[in-house]
């Protein structure tokens, strides 16, 4: 079948044998995700806000996306907390992600500021000053790589390429959803995938690696009977040491 004929007659999104992402791939997490989180090693986990600003809040503009995530770098899994889809002005979107901030317990934020200059900049350092947020990290996402490949041309053609970044963690399942977005914006825009009418959603998450790799927030390797190190017995205790060193904890060990 043809992705038309899917989606005029059997009301599908595309034909499921090319389809990217599937129902099967999108794992849910409950309540008891937080107190688990939580309960782990602060410098085991990573937590991070990314923000993919729009410009206007009128009815033509595009939406204004704010994903919330957690990555247990200890046990490899990432987990998406929380996300907002809607038409917002820049200054409300700026609060609203820094009230994620807070909710997630994370002092980073990236935001998207490609195309905008830096006009995006001062009002999110605005808003933090106003709220006495000083200990907040924005991370200035403006010179992303995306992967290179058949993604189309267009707009689409980097929107594309950029939430395909993250299709590995779901092939491998390490990535999980909270409740809250089960049938929401994101998912239903993978189950379109490549022909998602709005990119918002995927966009923030296809910016997950991107922003972990900026912050050298790497999984601990698995470690097996077969795992050997040389300098080292335990290889997740030599990736927490690399942590600590880089934290300037090695006094602590």
């Amino acid at each position: 079948y043809t992705d038309g004929f899917c989606r005029e007659n059997l009301c599908l999104p595309g034909d499921p044998k090319n389809a990217q992402w599937t129902k099967e791939m999108f794992e849910a997490e409950g309540f008891h995700f937080h107190d688990r989180m939580e309960n782990l090693n602060a410098r085991d986990v990573f937590r991070a806000i990314i923000v993919d600003p729009a410009q206007t809040a009128n009815a033509k503009s595009d939406f204004h996306s704010i994903l919330g995530f957690a990555a247990d770098l200890r046990n490899p899994m990432v987990y998406l907390r929380d996300q907002v889809v809607r038409r917002l002005e820049v200054d409300d979107g700026a609060n609203l992600a820094l009230d994620m901030a807070l909710s997630l317990n994370t002092k980073i934020i990236a935001v998207e500021i490609i195309g905008a200059k830096g006009s995006l900049k001062q009002v999110y350092k605005d808003a933090a000053a106003k709220r006495r947020l000083f200990d907040i990290q924005f991370i200035w996402l403006e010179d992303a790589v995306t992967p290179r490949g058949d993604f189309g041309k267009g707009r689409d053609a980097i929107k594309r390429a950029r939430a395909a970044m993250a299709l590995p963690y779901y092939r491998t399942r390490t990535i999980k959803h909270e409740w809250t977005f089960k049938n929401g914006p994101l998912e239903t825009t993978l189950l379109s995938y490549p022909n998602c009418k709005h990119w918002d959603a995927p966009d923030t998450m296809g910016y997950v690696p991107i922003v972990m790799e900026k912050m050298e927030a790497f999984f601990d390797p698995v470690v097996t009977k077969e795992t050997k190190i040389e300098q080292f017995d335990d290889a997740v205790d030599y990736a927490r040491f690399g942590r600590l060193v880089g934290a300037g904890a090695w006094r602590t060990l």
